[in-house]
């Protein structure tokens, strides 16, 4: 029989027909073990979004209104670490998981990309932001010096650490929104290394708002797609309602986020943000497909085990790619 052919209701019937007590292992055998965590799994986006939902849940519930954009998650932060507040240890540990899972679509991007894109940028100034926000909220009041750290509170933040946050609120929020901002002489760093040195072909495919335009005034205040950067002429080529332009650099702004949109990208509900998870999880269903026929390759599982794993494997990324659609 045909696991891809026959129904869901067949396949389930003789997985259960497969571990039935004869089993050696038993019925709760670690292959239903797996086969039912599988289908209770959620994919790296919905665990995203469930995690940063609670966190952003707390930060309203003690430094309302609800935040929505990162200069607000900055701020409340402050203003709670100034009020003596920490982060509950479940709050903290879906903060690092969301977090984590930003990471590991940063790291992919960074892996597979051939170049740095706008969009690069501002998930990694996201991602300096959020730990920004825990680390304000991990760590107990620095301003009482009689206090004793509580373990439970997360890991300890250093004054330097502290004053380098504190300094760094304002231009954490304009890097992620892509505004200029005048870079500190001696502000140290309280994360990773901060990306390289913004390149003009890293505006392709932004909007932005044209100015300055001499030749052909009636642009000015009109909004583009950069469609490509010519390096040797070192002009973008610009499409304005189907029509195309050589402009300057100088003569492009990006046009920032506005409070819906930077709301969505906090949230998750961004296409490229939710692709990129749906990747790593297909990604991750191959890893486990892999490793099923190969432990029936080396008499680990039977035939019809490993046929059931690789089922369960195909029906979750089919729940993934339902739900991405």
């Amino acid at each position: 029989l045909s696991w891809t052919s026959s129904s869901p209701q067949v396949q389930d019937k003789l997985v259960r027909l497969c571990f039935q007590p004869r089993c050696k292992r038993g019925p709760r055998c670690r292959h239903v073990t797996f086969c039912t965590a599988m289908a209770a799994i959620a994919g790296r986006c919905e665990a995203y979004k469930r995690a940063t939902a609670s966190f952003l849940d707390w930060l309203a519930l003690n430094q309302p209104p609800k935040a929505r954009s990162v200069r607000d998650i900055l701020t409340a932060a402050q203003s709670l670490n100034t009020q003596g507040r920490v982060l509950p240890e479940s709050v903290n540990k879906n903060l690092r998981n969301a977090i984590s899972l930003r990471r590991s679509v940063h790291c992919m991007y960074e892996e597979r990309a051939q170049s740095r894109s706008r969009d690069d940028e501002r998930h990694f100034y996201f991602i300096e932001a959020l730990e920004s926000a825990r680390l304000l909220l991990s760590a107990p009041d620095i301003s009482d010096h009689t206090a004793e750290p509580d373990p439970s509170d997360g890991p300890a933040i250093s004054k330097p650490q502290y004053a380098a946050i504190q300094t760094d609120i304002e231009a954490l929020a304009n890097r992620f929104a892509m505004l200029e901002v005048e870079e500190a002489a001696d502000t140290p760093d309280i994360a990773v290394e901060p990306p390289a040195q913004k390149a003009p072909s890293l505006l392709v495919g932004e909007t932005v708002i044209i100015e300055g335009v001499a030749s052909k005034p009636e642009l000015n205040g009109r909004a583009g797609r950069i469609l490509q950067y010519d390096e040797g002429r070192g002009r973008y080529a610009v499409d304005v309602d189907g029509q195309q332009y050589c402009l300057k650099p100088s003569n492009t702004r990006v046009s920032p986020m506005d409070i819906a949109e930077e709301e969505r990208y906090l949230l998750g509900e961004t296409v490229q943000f939710q692709a990129a998870c749906l990747l790593l999880d297909i990604e991750g269903v191959l890893r486990e497909v892999r490793v099923a026929w190969d432990e029936h390759r080396h008499g680990g599982c039977s035939l019809l085990e490993a046929s059931a794993r690789t089922n369960a494997c195909v029906r979750h990324a089919e729940r993934l790619a339902s739900a991405f659609e």
